[in-house]
């Protein structure tokens, strides 16, 4: 299968001189439709203008409950895929050169309850409160003409309020961090937190900013430092607050250290909160069941003395747990590693002079091999008892469309990461290929773990996407960046695939391949959900530390 190669008919080129479209007036849609178009979708943006002219309905179902939803990817296959490759996404920007726009997105949305695929809808997000629905109609008009000169008669255009955001948030002796193995027994609460795995949450010594550790790194060939061993995460979640323009090298001679924290002030935090809150909760309980004890009829005696049992057992816990914490709470017990090399925060070149660069977001952090508990550390990806059922679903799902795909990496409740997918297996994605494997139309499926998300399941988009980086501090002028897109499996559309506090997050495939790391997404400000996830390729991210001097491979 995967040595077929499909030969695509030619790409139609623009027509010219296609009538002009007289489209059918369009209203501007009220309050009812601005807030309640997206319903579902994770972070439910603002409606500004569309173009589809049917009447919205909240119920379009006839169910007592409002419609949900979906967001779905675009095939390689559909012509808005090399279309966009070929020049359609400057044509694009061109109609937006006036306009504050955020990123553009080609997505199909549509509902659960659809029998056939979503229409595909060419997603514009603005700021908010930046551009009325009149002017947003004209720039529907506008772009779906251009799409009319690709004969792309089947695709919508809709704009939305929605911000492009980074995913992290703004808010001596000592002990080791446990064996990947304890996971078995750790499958929640704060002894979890120190497995130190992909996905568990960091931050930089002295900031509220946090995000995710990403995956292990080891020395390759040629590395002085045989023994080093490394983990990735974004830049602007290690060194926030730093100048994200210029570039960090970390050396020996007398330099301070930009030493990373595991697990992040803000998991001690949490779990100080929910100790405390446990605490109190149990207490009442507590003093319940005992004057009940004391009125109750014989029968109920021993149902209210085992409930009172149970309670104790799990104050012994809770105290176990808050012994654990007061051993990690102080600062320097929980110094994981430091930032050792990170280059300025800019827009990549593209290998074609016609496409556009990805952003590069990434630190490399040297990590303290004395504080693992045998001196080794391993990119496992522990599932919980109750991911169990998502994971084979998703193993299903995935044979669907790679059916000689083997798991020998994938344990009962493990995954290990042992390698990066090649970037000419994504690259198809940024540049207009004639020929494509047949492979490369099919779905790829992809999973997260991250430290605000947990475990989450995605697919990548056939089409990349357009981000706009502006700094408004400094009134800098926007920058474009094209990017790997992943939205929400459909199966588990209710959940965003990343939210705030993800950045750095390794995604990989159910064969242990790692795709690269979470940089950011798009989504209302309203909420921390993001309806559209931004990737950095590790095989990218590896040529970039080749570069820096850093030969590294995945540990």
């Amino acid at each position: 299968m995967s040595s077929t190669v499909l030969v695509r008919s030619a790409l139609n080129p623009p027509v010219p001189n296609l009538p002009t479209l007289t489209l059918s007036p369009r209203d501007e849609p009220n309050e009812d439709e601005k807030h309640g178009y997206y319903y579902g979708i994770p972070s439910r943006p603002l409606l500004v203008a569309r173009s589809n002219t049917q009447p919205w309905q909240s119920h379009p179902f006839s169910s007592s409950w409002p419609s949900a939803k979906t967001l779905q990817a675009v095939e390689r296959s559909h012509p808005i895929a090399e279309a966009w490759c070929s020049g359609l996404f400057r044509q694009i920007i061109e109609v937006l050169k006036n306009v504050s726009f955020t990123t553009i997105d080609v997505v199909r949305i549509g509902y659960l309850q659809d029998k056939e695929l979503p229409p595909v809808v060419l997603w514009i997000g603005v700021p908010n409160n930046s551009l009325s629905s009149r002017v947003g109609n004209e720039i529907v008009d506008a772009c779906v003409e251009i799409l009319r000169r690709y004969q792309l008669f089947d695709v919508q255009c809709e704009i939305r309020e929605s911000e492009y955001r980074q995913s992290a948030p703004s808010p001596t002796c000592s002990p080791t961090y446990l064996a990947p193995e304890t996971a078995t027994f750790a499958s929640g609460g704060f002894p979890a937190q120190l497995i130190a795995s992909p996905g568990q949450s960091i931050n930089l010594a002295g900031s509220t900013a946090h995000g995710s550790l990403g995956p292990y790194l080891r020395a390759g060939k040629g590395n002085p430092d045989a023994e080093g061993v490394y983990a990735i995460t974004c830049r602007h979640a290690a060194l926030p607050g730093t100048d994200l323009e210029e570039n960090f090298d970390w050396k020996r001679a007398g330099q301070p250290l930009k030493n990373i924290l595991l697990p992040s002030d803000a998991t001690v935090c949490q779990e100080l909160k929910e100790i405390n809150s446990s605490e109190r909760i149990h207490k009442v309980k507590r003093l319940d069941i005992r004057e009940k004890l004391m009125v109750c009829l014989p029968e109920e005696e021993e149902r209210l003395k085992l409930r009172l049992e149970r309670l104790h057992h799990e104050t012994n816990l809770r105290e176990d747990r808050q012994q654990l914490l007061s051993a990690w709470a102080p600062k320097e017990n929980r110094v994981f590693g430091h930032v050792v090399t990170a280059p300025p925060l800019r827009v990549a070149k593209s290998s074609d002079p016609s496409g556009l660069g990805s952003i590069v977001d990434w630190a490399l952090i040297k990590v303290h091999l004395k504080k693992q508990s045998d001196g080794k550390v391993m990119n496992w990806i522990n599932f919980k008892p109750d991911e169990t059922a998502q994971v084979n679903d998703m193993m299903i799902h995935h044979l669907e469309h790679h059916p000689e795909s083997r798991f020998d990496l994938l344990k009962e409740s493990t995954l290990c990461l042992s390698r990066a997918v090649p970037a000419n297996e994504l690259h198809f994605l940024f540049k207009p290929i004639e020929f494509l494997p047949e492979k490369d139309f099919q779905r790829i499926l992809v999973g997260m773990k991250g430290a605000h998300s947990g475990l989450t399941w995605g697919q990548v988009n056939g089409v990349s996407s357009i981000v706009s980086h502006h700094d408004t501090n400094k009134g800098t002028q926007e920058t474009l960046s094209m990017e790997l897109c992943v939205l929400p499996f459909l199966r588990t559309n209710d959940k965003a695939f990343s939210q705030c506090g993800d950045s750095g997050s390794a995604v990989f495939d159910l064969e242990g391949r790692i795709v690269g790391i979470v940089h950011g997404g798009s989504g209302s400000l309203q909420k921390a959900s993001k309806d559209v996830t931004y990737v950095s390729l590790m095989a990218d991210i590896q040529r970039g530390l080749n570069e820096r001097g850093y030969s590294v491979e995945i540990a």
